[in-house]
């Protein structure tokens, strides 16, 4: 993995910010967090961070935060150009060519995970602080370690997408006004609620619902994005009851009412 340090620091007191990210964030959250969100480009929700827990975020994201005054958590900038963010399955990958391995957004931590990360962090910032290159590569092994540690259970490569999975996904994208139950196309698929759900789950690393609450969120973000639809038509294209539903939805996803995140999606 090829990770090149600009720049890792240690932040205490409070704070109250929205920061938009333009390379990768290899976070450590100790304590003092009130209130963390991760969006994806877009303004996808994708993550809640709490205290106690290790976070690596793509370039494109935005976090907003707000931190009191027990403040303790350690960032470091990288360039990480062999982690990408697949918008489609909603995670962030590694690939070097040859293997791709999904690497977690956020992962909690016990308290001594929290103590040993701590220590990983302390020892990469000493690291990056002297002036030897030699120094600073030894930095960025090390946050490269910790990088690893995000890695995602693998399937293994020999296994293709079963068959029902892929026509559950294929009837969750055909279905745009969002008309037809699970239930209804688990039967369709000749399959139990329970099992789709879990073949669901072990090959798009996501539950049927919140895949599907994606794939709506996308649908309602490209009809804010590209037609002038009143925002009772947008509901209405998107199967929803009214705008107070709509209005719910984005916000939930968002972060932002409907008409702001129009705005902000046309610039």
């Amino acid at each position: 993995m090829h990770l090149e340090l600009i720049n890792i620091s240690r932040f205490t007191g409070k704070q109250y910010y929205v920061q938009h990210l333009n390379c990768s964030f290899l976070m450590l959250t100790l304590s003092g967090l009130e209130y963390g969100r991760l969006y994806a480009p877009g303004g996808t929700l994708t993550e809640k961070v709490s205290n106690g827990s290790l976070q690596l975020v793509p370039p494109g994201f935005r976090y907003e935060f707000s931190f009191n005054e027990k403040r303790e958590n350690y960032t470091a900038l990288c360039c990480l150009p062999e982690v990408t963010w697949n918008g489609t399955l909603l995670r962030q990958e590694f690939s070097d060519g040859n293997r791709t391995i999904s690497l977690a957004l956020s992962r909690e931590l016990t308290p001594e995970q929290q103590k040993e990360f701590k220590q990983r962090f302390q020892q990469a910032a000493a690291a990056a602080s002297q002036p030897l290159p030699a120094q600073r590569f030894a930095a960025e092994l090390i946050l490269a370690g910790i990088v690893a540690e995000l890695a995602l259970p693998q399937i293994p490569q020999k296994e293709e997408l079963p068959a029902a999975v892929d026509a559950c996904r294929q009837a969750f994208a055909q279905d745009r006004r969002f008309q037809r139950t699970f239930r209804e196309i688990a039967q369709e698929i000749g399959l139990s609620q329970v099992h789709l759900r879990r073949l669901f789950l072990r090959f798009c690393q996501t539950d049927p619902g919140e895949y599907r609450a994606q794939l709506r969120f996308r649908y309602v973000t490209e009809l804010l994005r590209d037609t002038d639809l009143a925002l009772k038509e947008v509901a209405d294209a998107a199967g929803m009851r009214n705008v107070t539903h709509l209005h719910a939805f984005v916000k939930k996803h968002s972060g932002l009412t409907p008409a702001k995140l129009r705005r902000n999606l046309r610039g």
